[in-house]
């Protein structure tokens, strides 16, 4: 789902491999958002009554 792998050289990972969350969200900020828009967006039309 994400554009690139998660790699150590862009400090997306620890040295023991684990994902560093911060840099993440920063660096997908803008998909992540996207995301979350697109789901509230949804929940909103499936509430309206028809």
């Amino acid at each position: 789902m994400l554009p690139r792998l998660l790699a150590f050289q862009r400090g997306a990972r620890t040295a023991n491999g684990k994902i560093e969350r911060n840099v993440v969200v920063r660096a997908f900020a803008i998909p992540i958002d996207a995301m979350h828009d697109d789901a509230a967006f949804a929940n909103q039309v499936r509430s309206k009554p028809n």
